[in-house]
């Protein structure tokens, strides 16, 4: 057990910070896109494919991430990212132009790469050192920040606070926040190679375990993109519930997902997490079948809502199986997580976008319950994940 609980707690909080500065960052700027384009004069064509344009900064930025993850400071690289997120902000706000937008998105999404594999190597840090999960109130705190930026952009816009003003000020806290913090952030573990032995190759961080681990991401990724973009288009245009109902339906949807990662590292402990996971997404597939099975909005409301709960913890879980693997760094197997991961976000709006127009998105979103009905199988494979013996002695 750790012997100082007061570093403990105060390396939690600048892990904390982390996953702050990467949710305030989406929720704000989702606030301030519509005053962002019409800053710049920007149409649909020329605004889709600047975004598909500034989306090559992910693969930019995890690549490096796979390169240097395993030979440069996980803290280090984890400060770059952030303070290449609070940099991007101000580019962005003030951008007169698209190219600047591309620019500022290209910083912006590099640097998030950068920052999301290490911060949470640290937060498993910071969880080993504690000796009990916390990757989901770290995932809470993100989810949170997100609100909150949202929220800070809604009252700029309404306020006619320009986004070139609001992220200069909002930014300028967190990064003073920030560089008080630094001292505390903790680096990560790793065990010293003996002399003369060879750096470990990219190619041997992918076990049998952590290929599992990355098509389980890749599933994860896909039905969070889903949630993310075609719940509320469900309940309003498919289903004839209105702009009103599909945005109340996904403001409820983020609330509960908040609500269940505040107690997602109780469950953990307590039943580990293959329980926990398979059980999250066995709940998840009832509650978009219900969804999915009636033509009235408030069931869809209600099943979608349940829907959300399944699914909150998958990607805090995910990653603690990742990061627990016995051959790798916490950052290595995250790294493999992400890319997994990432290609779901690229190839998921595309493929159900394609499928609806095909059969409808009532038959589309059948894709995500195929998901969750193959992970509920491919969970049965993971090994490896300290935490499951607590939960297998009943403590």
């Amino acid at each position: 057990m750790p012997g100082d609980r007061t570093g403990d707690r105060r390396s939690r909080l600048a892990v904390s910070l982390l996953y702050v500065v990467m949710g305030f960052m989406i929720g704000s700027w989702g606030a301030r896109v519509p005053a962002i384009r019409a800053q710049i004069g920007a149409g649909d064509v020329s605004w889709g494919l600047a975004n598909t344009i500034a989306a090559g900064g992910d693969i930019v930025g995890l690549g490096i991430v796979v390169l240097l993850v395993s030979r440069a400071s996980t803290r280090r690289l984890a400060v770059t990212g952030a303070a290449g997120v609070l940099l991007a902000a101000p580019l962005l706000g003030f951008a007169s132009s698209l190219t600047t937008v591309v620019a500022g998105m290209l910083l912006w999404y590099l640097s998030a790469q950068l920052l999301a594999t290490p911060m949470g190597a640290l937060a498993m840090q910071v969880q080993t050192a504690y000796g009990r999960p916390l990757l989901s109130s770290f995932n809470a705190a993100f989810s949170v920040a997100v609100f909150l930026g949202a929220g800070v952009g809604t009252a700029a816009a309404a306020l006619d606070v320009s986004p070139g003003v609001q992220f200069t000020v909002a930014n300028a806290v967190l990064g003073a926040l920030l560089l008080g913090s630094l001292r505390w952030l903790p680096e990560e573990d790793r065990p010293d190679a003996p002399p003369g032995a060879s750096r470990r190759r990219i190619r041997d961080r992918f076990t049998p375990q952590l290929r599992l681990i990355a098509v389980l991401a890749f599933l994860v990724g896909l039905i969070a993109s889903v949630s993310t973009q075609w719940s509320s288009l469900y309940v309003a245009d498919e289903l004839g519930g209105g702009a009103v109902l599909g945005g109340l339906c996904f403001a409820l949807m983020s609330v509960v997902g908040v609500l269940t990662l505040l107690v997602g590292d109780r469950l953990t402990a307590r039943y580990g997490g293959r329980r926990v996971l398979r059980a999250g997404v066995l709940l998840a597939t009832t509650g978009l079948l219900l969804a999915l099975a009636l033509d009235r909005p408030a069931v869809a409301v209600a099943g979608l809502t349940v829907f959300a709960v399944g699914i909150a913890c998958n990607n805090a879980i995910v990653d603690q199986f990742a990061a627990s693997q016995p051959t790798v760094t916490p950052s290595e197997g995250i790294s493999v997580s992400e890319m997994g991961q990432l290609p779901a976000f690229f190839l998921t709006p595309a493929l159900i976008g394609l499928l609806a127009g095909a059969v409808g998105l009532r038959f589309a979103l059948l894709l995500p319950v195929a998901a969750m009905l193959a992970m509920a199988v491919l969970i049965g494979w993971l090994r490896h994940y300290p935490a499951e013996a607590p939960a297998a002695s009943g403590r």
